[in-house]
């Protein structure tokens, strides 16, 4: 029996896979984040009867870029997205703090750098979900279209990385925490180094 299974026991397998795939959804989203300087913890815990879990990051000292407000809005994305991409669902639950923070950080970003400041290539189009439609009020459209670009970019990085997001899920599920030493292990010297 791994750490999770007694944490969460066999009646609640569902959740504990939901968690597994939203925080290992973060990290790879983090990883491969440029504006990212380090992922030094994920973990899944049980404190006072309540289970705990998060990815901490660090974004170094200098003020980021306007890209860092993308980045930071997929890496909330990339939770749902992993969800998604291995349950076929999202948890409202887990996904109501990463879409709010989404929608704050694209509608900031769209208001001083407007939609063409998006850094990727990734098409929005073709998506089964309409991350706008999560809210129960709906997003102004530009920060529905920013917001379905940033969670677009998550899928493509989790189809891209899939192997490697299958490696954290099973740390994850086995030891309920990875330091950035096992992450490094897991996939390798991250490939950016520009700021930091």
């Amino acid at each position: 029996m791994n750490l999770l299974q007694k944490i969460f026991g066999d009646e609640r397998e569902a959740e504990r896979e939901t968690i597994v795939a939203h925080e290992a959804g973060h990290t790879l989203m983090a990883w491969f984040s440029p504006y990212v300087s380090d992922v030094p913890v994920v973990s899944i815990s049980l404190r006072r009867n309540s289970v705990t879990h998060y990815v901490r990051i660090g974004t170094g000292t200098t003020p980021p870029p306007a890209s860092w407000s993308w980045d930071e809005a997929c890496i909330g994305l990339g939770g749902i997205a992993a969800e998604m991409h291995s349950r076929n669902v999202a948890n409202p639950v887990h996904s109501r703090g990463d879409l709010v923070r989404a929608r704050d950080v694209l509608s900031s970003v769209l208001e001083r750098h407007g939609l063409a400041s998006c850094p990727w290539g990734d098409a929005a189009t073709g998506l089964e979900v309409d991350i706008g439609e999560m809210f129960k009020e709906p997003a102004p459209t530009e920060v529905r279209v920013a917001l379905n670009l940033a969670f677009a970019h998550a899928v493509v990085l989790l189809r891209r990385h899939r192997q490697q997001y299958e490696a954290i899920c099973g740390v994850l599920r086995e030891q309920g925490h990875l330091l950035a030493a096992d992450l490094t292990e897991l996939l390798g010297d991250r490939p950016w180094k520009l700021f930091f």
